[in-house]
C-alpha cells in the first residue's frame, strides 16, 4: 500500500511537471512530442533498413576479393540481418481490422448518410470509409492502419448506440460535427496528428501483446514500453485538441447547445455506471436462463432516472470536484471556460431520440443487434448465431481496439 501511495504521488508529480511545461512553452512541448512520435515510425522503419543494409554489406563482402572484413563483422552482420529478416516478416503480417459492432450499410440509415453529406459539403472532414454502431456511450473517428507502417489509414466513424439514445437529434448533430471537425485538417493539423497516433500506437501495442513470437518479440516489447509512455506524455496535446474541437464546432451550433450535449453525456454516463449497468449485471447473475436485452428501453430507463434533481445534483459535482489529471478529455469546469460558459445549464428533457430519429426504420434491427452483441460478450451462448439478417457485424481488430470509453464525447 506504501509502495502504491508513493506511485500515485510520483505521477502527480510527473503529470505537474508535464502539464506546468506545456502550459508555460506550448511551441517547445510540442516539438517535442513530434520527436517522440517520429520515434514510432523510426522504430517500425529500422527493422527493413537493416535487412537491406545487412544484405548490401554482406553482399559486398562476398563479392569483394581482398575483403578485409573480419570473422567477427561478417558474423556480426549475419546476426543483424537474420533478425531484422525475422521482424520484418513479422511486421509484414500486421493486420488492423474494423472496429466491431453493427455496421450500417449505405442503405440503412439513410438520415445518418444524409447528415454526413451535409457537413462534407462545407468543411473539409475525413473520408469515412464506413460507419459502425456499438455498446458504448461515444463518438469516434478509429483510424485503422491500412499498410505496417501507420502512413495510410481508414476512417471508421463509431457510433455509440447509447450515446443516440441519450441525445436528442439536434446535440447528436453537434456531436457529430465536432468530432468530424477534430479530425479535419482544415486547422491544427499537427496537434490532430499527434492526438491521433495516442490510439494507433495503441493498436500496436494490443496486437503485438497477443501470440508474441521470437520475430515479434522486438516489436512487442518496444511498444509494450512505448505506447503507453506517449499516450501520457500527450496529455496536454489531448487537452488542447479537445477544447479546440469544442471552439471549431461554436462555428456551426451556439454554446449552449454545445455546452448542453457535454452536459447530457456527463449525466448519461453517471447514471448508467452507477445505477443503470450494475443493476443489469445483477440481473445477468441472478437470471441465468433468461437473455437480457439492455438497450431496448434505455431510452426510456434514461428519462425516468436522468431526472432534475439528479442532472443537477451529479453536474455540480462533476463541476466543482471533476479533475482532468491523466485523462484524455480536460474537465467540465475547463470546457466551460473555454466556450465562454460559466454557469451550469439543465439538459432540456428530449422527447425524440438521435436513435430513433437517424436510424429510422432500422432501429429495431440495430437494437436487437447491439443486445445479441451485448450477450455475446457476456457470455451467453444463445446469442452466438447470426444477427439480424441485414447486420453485418465487424470483425474484432484481434482484440486491438482500444475500449471505447464512456467520456463525454471526444
Amino acid at each position: 500500500m506504501i509502495i502504491d501511495k508513493l506511485k500515485l504521488l510520483d505521477s502527480d508529480f510527473v503529470w505537474q511537471q508535464i502539464y506546468s511545461f506545456a502550459q508555460k512553452y506550448p511551441n517547445i512541448y510540442a516539438a517535442t512530442q513530434v520527436i517522440v512520435a517520429i520515434a514510432g515510425y523510426a522504430y517500425l522503419l529500422l527493422f527493413p533498413v537493416l535487412l537491406l543494409a545487412g544484405i548490401w554489406i554482406l553482399v559486398s563482402y562476398a563479392i569483394t576479393e581482398q575483403s578485409t572484413a573480419s570473422i567477427a563483422q561478417i558474423i556480426y552482420w549475419t546476426v543483424i540481418t537474420g533478425v531484422s529478416a525475422m521482424v520484418t516478416i513479422q511486421l509484414t503480417k500486421i493486420r488492423f481490422f474494423a472496429a466491431q459492432g453493427i455496421t450500417l450499410e449505405p442503405t440503412m440509415a439513410a438520415k445518418l448518410h444524409l447528415l454526413l453529406d451535409k457537413y462534407s459539403d462545407r468543411v473539409a472532414i475525413p473520408r469515412i470509409d464506413r460507419i459502425v454502431v456499438t455498446e458504448q456511450l461515444s463518438i469516434d473517428i478509429v483510424k485503422t492502419p491500412t499498410t505496417p507502417i501507420p502512413f495510410w489509414s481508414s476512417n471508421t466513424l463509431v457510433i455509440g448506440l447509447p450515446l443516440m439514445q441519450c441525445l436528442s437529434p439536434e446535440y447528436f448533430e453537434c456531436a457529430t460535427i465536432r468530432k468530424l471537425l477534430q479530425y479535419s485538417k482544415h486547422r491544427h493539423w499537427l496537434i490532430k496528428w499527434l492526438h491521433q497516433l495516442r490510439s494507433v500506437w495503441l493498436l500496436y501495442m494490443n496486437l503485438l501483446s497477443k501470440n508474441v513470437s521470437f520475430g515479434s518479440l522486438l516489436l512487442a516489447v518496444f511498444f509494450r514500453l512505448y505506447a503507453p509512455l506517449y499516450r501520457d506524455l500527450t496529455i496536454p496535446i489531448a487537452h488542447r485538441n479537445e477544447l479546440e474541437a469544442d471552439l471549431d464546432t461554436l462555428q456551426f451550433v451556439n454554446d449552449e447547445d454545445l455546452l448542453q450535449t457535454i452536459e447530457s453525456v456527463i449525466v448519461a454516463k453517471i447514471y448508467l455506471d452507477q445505477q443503470y449497468w450494475p443493476k443489469i449485471q445483477k440481473s445477468l447473475k441472478e437470471n441465468r436462463g433468461q437473455d437480457i436485452t439492455p438497450y431496448s428501453n434505455l431510452e426510456e430507463i434514461l428519462k425516468q432516472g436522468l431526472t432534475t434533481k439528479n442532472t443537477k445534483r451529479w453536474l455540480d459535482s462533476v463541476y466543482d470536484h471533476e479533475s482532468h489529471r491523466l485523462k484524455a478529455i480536460p474537465s467540465l469546469r475547463a470546457r466551460m471556460q473555454n466556450i465562454g460558459r460559466s454557469r451550469i445549464r439543465i439538459p432540456e428533457r428530449i422527447q425524440q431520440t438521435a436513435a430513433q430519429f437517424y436510424l429510422d426504420h432500422d432501429y429495431a434491427v440495430v437494437v436487437n443487434g447491439i443486445n445479441r452483441l451485448w450477450l455475446q460478450r457476456n457470455g451467453r451462448t444463445r446469442a452466438k448465431h447470426a444477427l439480424a439478417k441485414h447486420v453485418f457485424v465487424a470483425p474484432q481488430q484481434n482484440s486491438t481496439s482500444p475500449p471505447f470509453t464512456t467520456k463525454a464525447f471526444q
